[in-house]
């Protein structure tokens, strides 16, 4: 909530709330649907989890801006 200006605040909490409620109905529809699909299916879902997180993070440090940071005194 500190990333966005105080004017967007709401705008900031509804994008939270809409992407937590995708990822709490399509991530474990999508892993269900993997554990079925592959025999390996737990490998797969592994596999797919952690280039998902690999690419949030690469984002995350391409696009996060650094804080401006007050100076004490």
């Amino acid at each position: 909530m500190q990333a966005v200006d105080p004017g967007e605040t709401g705008t900031a909490v509804g994008y939270i709330s809409l992407f937590r409620s995708l990822g709490s109905t399509l991530g474990p529809t999508a892993a269900g649907l993997l554990l079925s699909i592959y025999s390996n299916g737990f490998s797969m879902l592994f596999l797919i989890s952690s280039l998902v997180s690999a690419l949030s993070i690469i984002l995350l440090l391409l696009f996060l801006k650094p804080r401006k940071t007050n100076p004490i005194g």
